[in-house]
């Protein structure tokens, strides 16, 4: 990732940085990807863009200081594949669902996998039957809620009686 955006101009009081204020945040700071800035030299309101690393997951992303340290209404400051809203190493389709996952075509998603994308994305991405050889394209969340499914699969599975017995006298 490329260095953080305007370091500050000068280092808030210790109590007032970043670090002295909100120690949970400081642990996801790492000079190291920041040009050697630390937690200690900018304050909660910062517009500093810094690398930030998740505890929780490993997830590497970069946000203002400020909305890591003071949310807006509807953002949490969180790590975006543990707020939901990011496919991660926790968090993607072949990690829930690796029956779906089984399923992503193998050449016609270009860089996309099953590993980028979170199991409610809206994505269009190709899925493959290899029983049927058949391909056909859904969004992600569809097939993840169990629709969208393959055809040829579809028309083998024999009709429910009700359906079967209004078919078969309804012509």
């Amino acid at each position: 990732m490329p260095s953080p955006s305007v370091p500050p101009k000068r280092k808030p009081k210790p109590e007032r940085s970043l670090a002295g204020r909100f120690p949970g945040l400081a642990d996801e700071w790492d000079p190291a990807l920041n040009d050697g800035v630390t937690a200690w030299d900018v304050s909660p309101s910062s517009k500093m863009r810094p690398v930030w690393t998740c505890s929780t997951c490993g997830h590497r992303w970069r946000t203002l200081v400020r909305n890591r340290a003071l949310p807006q209404e509807g953002t949490n400051g969180a790590c975006p594949p543990c707020a939901g809203v990011a496919a991660g190493p926790l968090r993607n389709l072949a990690r829930s669902r690796p029956d779906l996952a089984s399923e992503w075509h193998p050449t016609r998603n270009g860089d996309l996998t099953p590993s980028t994308v979170t199991p409610q994305s809206a994505r269009l991405a190709w899925w493959y039957c290899e029983p049927h050889g058949y391909a056909w394209r859904a969004k992600v969340a569809h097939r993840y809620r169990g629709g969208d499914r393959c055809a040829e699969c579809v028309r083998a599975e024999p009709l429910p009686e009700s359906v079967a017995y209004v078919r078969l006298f309804s012509t």
